[in-house]
């Protein structure tokens, strides 16, 4: 009985840790709700779908779409791509990359994205508004949290100094929605925050922020496990 009952904890504190794991790394839907091909990369022409890298040269990385796209096109000044819709993602697990924010707003001077920052290994994937099926399926669905997945192309290899404009042949790419394993929480006015933190100061000490999910799961899990080492300990 004794060894059944130090099974059944060891078992309940590992799920608990695998629990905390799965809350706190959203993940892809298992379907993308849309795909399509990159015509190009790094280049500025109507009715294209193109990826915008950073250059890396020798006398360092260009980050802003105004400063890579100076280099990649030979342009002064770079483009504004005023008249692209544009998903900026970040790297994330298992190959996929991360929608960090979007911009559908077109014509200038509001649709222009000179100053939008290139993640670090990552890209902006960029819909000439004269697709415009496409330009508003993707407006309409598109949400910052998506996920990206690329295939037939390789971010590191468009962005060496002797890439330059690639005409790209075979590369696709699909965009998925959060499987919603991560809620997000609403965004508090000012006013709420000030309040809430106010409340909080007067109130019986604070559980501490850990900022993570997972740091609770893991704190109930060690207990458990202190538990039966202790029960243990009594028990011999």
């Amino acid at each position: 009985m004794k060894n059944t009952k130090q099974i059944l904890a060891i078992a309940l504190a590992a799920i608990l840790v695998c629990i905390g794991a799965v809350a706190v790394f959203a993940k892809p839907e298992g379907t993308s709700y849309q795909t399509g091909t990159f015509d190009s990369a790094n280049q500025y022409l109507n009715d294209e779908v193109t990826i915008l890298t950073r250059a890396v040269t020798d006398e360092g990385t260009l980050s802003t779409i105004a400063t890579a796209s100076e280099y990649f096109l030979d342009v002064a000044g770079g483009k504004d791509y005023n008249y692209f819709g544009i998903l900026v993602c970040e790297p994330a697990a298992d190959g996929y990359y991360k929608v960090i924010s979007t911009d559908f707003t077109t014509g200038r001077p509001d649709g222009a994205k000179s100053d939008v920052e290139i993640p670090e290994d990552g890209f902006i994937l960029a819909i000439n508004g004269t697709k415009t099926e496409l330009f508003a399926n993707v407006q309409t669905s598109a949400v910052v949290g998506d996920f990206v997945k690329i295939s037939g192309v390789t971010v590191a290899d468009l962005e060496l100094e002797s890439a330059k404009v690639e005409i790209l042949t075979g590369a696709t790419w699909e965009l998925f929605h959060d499987d919603g394993t991560v809620e997000e929480s609403e965004e508090e006015s000012v006013a709420e925050s000030e309040a809430a933190e106010s409340t909080e100061e007067t109130s019986k000490p604070k559980t501490p922020d850990t900022g993570d999910t997972s740091v609770v799961f893991v704190i109930v899990a060690v207990i458990a496990l202190a538990g039966v080492v202790v029960a243990k300990k009594v028990r011999n």
